[in-house]
């Protein structure tokens, strides 16, 4: 499966979001691409890792307006079989009393070696599934709280079952990036209690749990903290799960997933220096470290710039503190890669524009002629609302004193008209918009 077995994989990375290319919508803002760079940093460091998600199969919607200037939006399906590689190992998680079955789809980071860091991503829709559990892998971060706990008991307790059934058994770190996965810690106690009946765990368990766990936490605000209340635990995770839980008394009334995450974690981190502080103020009872987010500098750098760090900083992709060179470059070379990268990103938009055009708005609303790209930009404004008149100002006389004057309703213009309009605009402005683009 990989060209590193699977035996020597030492860490486990565990999010519930992961940016792991565009046309993958497995992401939803900062959280899945920190995890995403994480990834793809390891892979480039030879780290031995492995990390596990959520398949998110329905995680984006797509937009149109209708006649009236409505959105409408319907859910943004993607096919895993044309990314991602089916894996053939299935694991049983009791959910509701229900056994549900969970399969993985492999998506492979390669680094700039060749070292791989697999992504196994789980996903419930199996026909021996029920309906509505087919569909618990499909939402990012939607639905109520069942739907959430149900989740995350998915990607923290069958997460661990998964792994086990790839053949990794000999992980030594389980990361947990925020505190959806928290529930792996359930699953390392329970491996710790063995076939005993009865989950009580003792110290020695936990001290052992908290040895191979890390946690990085996010959120700076309570609000953003997962609680679940209690009566829900017990029916999602079942009788025995929960009294567990209990029994570390991390259910006051609900449990909180970040509590759970702190508690059974020997090393705590914030994402930046200011976030630590918030943080070891949120939960004074924790240390809480701070490692400020990074990125992966090689995705983020436009083809340009990275054409001129490849011909004046060569070691810049293997060791990016060599960007800190990057303050010697000629100003030549900045101003010529700078042009470059705003035509570039001018391009895409007007391609982009032009792709999306007939799957944005309705037959109805479409205009008839071919597509001029700023007669698109000046129509995507008109459309947003069909009431909305142009309002024509009467003419100038320089004979009267200037006064306020009511605004004439007109009819809406025609699509020639305003691709006329349109092309006078990009006549007018487009000295000031390029010089704009291309200078600092």
């Amino acid at each position: 499966m990989n060209n590193v077995l699977p035996n020597v994989r030492t860490i486990a990375y565990f999010s519930m979001d992961v940016a792991v290319d565009s046309k993958i919508p497995t992401y939803s803002g900062g959280l899945g691409v920190l995890a995403g760079d994480m990834l793809r940093t390891a892979a480039d460091l030879e780290i031995p890792m492995v990390a596990v998600s959520l398949v998110h199969r329905k995680g984006y919607f797509d937009q149109r307006l209708d006649s009236r200037g409505n959105q409408l939006e319907s859910p943004a399906k993607w096919s895993p079989e044309e990314h991602l590689q089916r894996l053939s190992p299935r694991v049983s998680l009791p959910i509701e009393g229900r056994h549900v079955q969970v399969r993985a789809w492999q998506y492979t980071f390669t680094g700039i070696t060749g070292h791989v860091v697999p992504l196994f991503l789980l996903d419930t829709d199996l026909p021996e599934n029920e309906s509505a559990d087919r569909g618990l892998t499909d939402f990012l971060f939607g639905g109520d709280e069942r739907y959430r706990l149900c989740q995350e008991a998915i990607l923290g307790l069958a997460g661990v079952a998964m792994l086990r059934a790839l053949g990794y058994s000999d992980i030594r770190v389980f990361h947990m990036n925020e505190g959806h996965s928290a529930l792996a810690t359930l699953a390392l106690m329970e491996e710790q209690a063995g076939t005993r009946s009865e989950r009580r765990f003792s110290e020695i368990e936990i001290e052992s749990v908290r040895r191979q766990c890390v946690f990085t936490t996010h959120t700076p605000v309570p609000a953003g903290h997962d609680r679940f209340p209690t009566d829900l635990v017990y029916q999602v995770l079942g009788k025995p799960r929960a009294t567990a839980l209990a029994q570390l008394q991390l259910m006051d009334g609900s449990l909180n997933m970040t509590e759970l995450a702190l508690r059974l974690s020997g090393f705590v981190n914030g994402v930046s220096m200011r976030h630590g502080e918030v943080s070891r103020a949120m939960f004074p009872n924790y240390r809480i470290s701070a490692i400020t987010n990074g990125v992966h500098a090689t995705t983020w750098t436009g083809a340009p710039f990275a054409a001129v760090y490849d011909r004046l900083l060569p070691e810049w992709r293997h060791d990016n503190f060599y960007l800190r060179y990057a303050v010697g470059i000629p100003l030549s070379e900045i101003r010529r890669a700078h042009g470059k990268d705003k035509r570039s990103c001018y391009s895409r938009f007007v391609g982009s524009l032009e792709s999306n055009w007939t799957r944005r708005f309705l037959p109805s609303v479409l205009p008839a002629g071919p597509l001029d790209t700023n007669a698109a930009i000046y129509f995507l404004r008109m459309s947003n609302d069909s009431n909305r008149s142009l309002a024509k100002p009467a003419p100038y006389n320089s004979s009267t004193p200037a006064k306020p004057t009511r605004a004439t309703k007109v009819a809406r213009p025609s699509f020639a008209e305003f691709s006329r309009r349109a092309r006078r605009w990009q006549t007018m402005s487009a000295s000031f918009t390029w010089k704009t683009m291309i200078w600092p």
